[in-house]
């Protein structure tokens, strides 16, 4: 399945793909395509970009410069990074290739995520992806980092006091403990829209009079 599902039909641009980012940041849920961080986690949009995912400079894809299909939404570390790498047809035929995010997602099938944050690839496909976007450097290693610490946090504390109020409590404090598992259920509400956010609050960044056209994805990838 899909990690980025395209809902938008932006016009045909002729002059500048640029034009393009009101469009590919809802796509991509304003996060990148290949690290997963998010603006919201990056303090702004102005460190993300278009990515050429099929690279411009080789001739083989320059037809596909213009082409929405081609353009996905990624932080400014990834852009740099993954600049006009292509693999080889040797690679390719070796298995050795990049995870197409809309495609696949690269997270489930092909790079393990473990406790610590770090990245293990499971298959050529994803050795390839890791390697060549450096998903392991400092800045992804932490967004992960906090990501799992976060979702830990909120799960013990949903524990305790889950085990409280299943206790032996009065009545004013059992009260007390279904208050507070609230206000846990709320900070994973807004958690989950930090990391991941829902389509709806990113509508609004695509020009008004193309608005009627976009299909909200059901579903958002877990936390």
């Amino acid at each position: 399945m899909a990690r980025f599902v395209r809902a938008t039909r932006p016009p045909a641009y002729k002059n500048s793909w640029k034009r393009y980012k009101p469009f590919l940041r809802f796509d991509f849920r304003a996060q990148c395509a290949y690290c997963e961080k998010t603006e919201l986690y990056a303090r702004g949009h102005t460190g993300f970009g278009a990515d050429h995912f099929r690279p411009k400079s080789n001739p083989a894809f320059h037809s596909l410069r213009l082409n929405y299909e081609n353009l996905y939404y990624c932080c400014a570390g990834c852009n740099s990074i993954k600049n006009d790498e292509w693999p080889t047809a040797e690679l390719v035929a070796a298995g050795f290739f990049f995870v197409d995010p809309c495609v696949e997602d690269p997270f489930k099938s092909h790079i393990k995520v473990n406790g610590a944050g770090e990245l293990e690839a499971q298959t050529p496909q994803g050795d390839y992806t890791k390697r060549t976007l450096r998903l392991d450097r400092k800045d992804c290693l932490d967004f992960r980092k906090e990501r799992i610490s976060a979702r830990r946090a909120l799960d013990d504390a949903e524990k305790v006091l889950d085990g409280l109020l299943t206790s032996s409590a009065p009545k004013e404090r059992k009260d007390e403990l279904k208050r507070m598992l609230r206000v846990v259920a709320q900070l994973r509400r807004c958690w989950a829209q930090f990391v991941d956010p829902p389509p709806q609050q990113l509508l609004h960044h695509i020009p008004k009079k193309y608005r009627r056209d976009v299909k909200i994805p059901s579903g958002a990838a877990s936390v």
